[in-house]
């Protein structure tokens, strides 16, 4: 990871601009997704936790966030995701990353309480 993010400097029109590269924090866990994960992997850390699950769409840029974060530190990490069981490059790429997937019908997706007592 490539943190703090660089700040690039750009002339356009004789105006000078600096452009914070939040996308080259890391391939997959960039910008805002760095920003809210931080905080939890942190949290996760302090109370020597090792698993995490998290909930998400089949497109989810959050799950691949997750995965890749997660794989880093080497903790298990489980995904609900909502909707029909897909494949696609997202859920390919989280895969590899180590999350295991759990496909969940849009019902009851709705009740992430529900889901998460009965994991």
């Amino acid at each position: 990871m490539q943190l703090p993010s660089p700040i690039h400097q750009i002339t356009y029109n004789n105006n000078s601009f600096s452009v914070k590269r939040d996308d080259l924090i890391d391939p997959f866990v960039s910008g805002n997704k760095w920003r809210k994960l931080k905080y939890i992997l942190l949290d996760a850390a302090a109370k020597n936790k090792k698993h995490l699950v998290t909930f998400g769409g089949a497109y989810s840029n959050h799950l691949l966030a997750t995965a890749a974060a997660a794989a880093k530190r080497t903790l298990k990490v489980t995904a609900f995701v909502r909707g029909e069981e897909v494949e696609n490059p997202m859920l390919s790429l989280c895969k590899i990353f180590g999350m295991q997937l759990k496909f969940v019908d849009r019902d009851s997706y709705r009740n992430k309480r529900r889901l998460f007592e009965k994991f």
